[in-house]
């Protein structure tokens, strides 16, 4: 399922990058929003593939690691050279949606719930996570800034970031932590038992409920993806290579 946004920009699931839909609505670029960028075998020739790393939770912050900045220069870069770009996520329901709206809101001045009911018009199935939506309602606060240097500087951004204990990186490297920047923004570390390397924080980890749904399960650790896990499990003890 492929829909048409603007002149250039279509959003879609993954299933969307297939020949029948690349050829059938030209598609010269396609951006992934995912843990993952697409496998080699699932790429079509002589189309541009790129991938940024975001995962559809609560605590994925879309100013980090220039995630916002990125897009927005790639979406715009494709309207000037009027080549089309196709933005897909898992489902094309929130990551995907997140971004184009945001982009919306940027390019045309736009209010969150005006760039959401747009977007909503021609893609249906839009409904960007709870996280997600704050996040587009800061970003209209703002001013739409992007840039790592005046998103420091702005209070209500800081304010929302320490408030919320979303990851304040906003470095070019999409795929590790800056642990130290990051440990001074957590309240609470997670360190290897045998070497005292930090592994993660307290905003790694995932909270969820116990079957008594007002006490959060103490049991074990869901935590965020790090670069340091085997990437064929789920689950088990913590391995890294120190």
């Amino acid at each position: 399922m492929i829909n048409k946004i603007l002149d250039c920009i279509f959003i879609g699931d993954i299933f969307s990058n297939d020949e029948i839909n690349i050829e059938k609505f030209k598609i010269q670029t396609v951006l992934t929003l995912s843990s993952q960028p697409l496998a080699l075998e699932k790429r079509i020739i002589g189309v541009n593939y790129q991938f940024i790393y975001m995962l559809d939770v609560e605590n994925q912050n879309i100013f980090s690691s220039n995630i916002l900045q990125k897009t927005f220069n790639l979406l715009q870069k494709c309207l000037e050279n009027n080549q089309s770009i196709l933005v897909h996520c898992e489902s094309g329901i929130s990551r995907s949606v997140t971004i184009i709206i945001a982009f919306l809101m940027k390019q045309n001045n736009w209010s969150y719930l005006n760039s959401f009911n747009f977007l909503k018009e021609k893609h249906s199935i839009a409904k960007p996570n709870n996280s997600f939506i704050k996040q587009l309602e800061l970003f209209e606060k703002i001013g739409f800034i992007t840039d790592p240097i005046n998103l420091k500087k702005s209070e209500i951004f800081r304010d929302f970031v320490a408030s919320n204990g979303y990851l304040f990186e906003l470095n070019d490297n999409t795929s590790k932590y800056n642990l130290e920047e990051s440990y001074l923004l957590s309240s609470k570390k997670f360190s290897c038992k045998k070497c005292r390397k930090i592994l993660f924080f307290d905003f790694n980890v995932l909270k969820h409920f116990s079957d008594n749904k007002n006490i959060f399960c103490e049991f074990g650790y869901l935590i965020t993806p790090m670069v340091w896990m085997e990437l064929d499990e789920l689950k088990g003890k913590v391995f890294f290579n120190y």
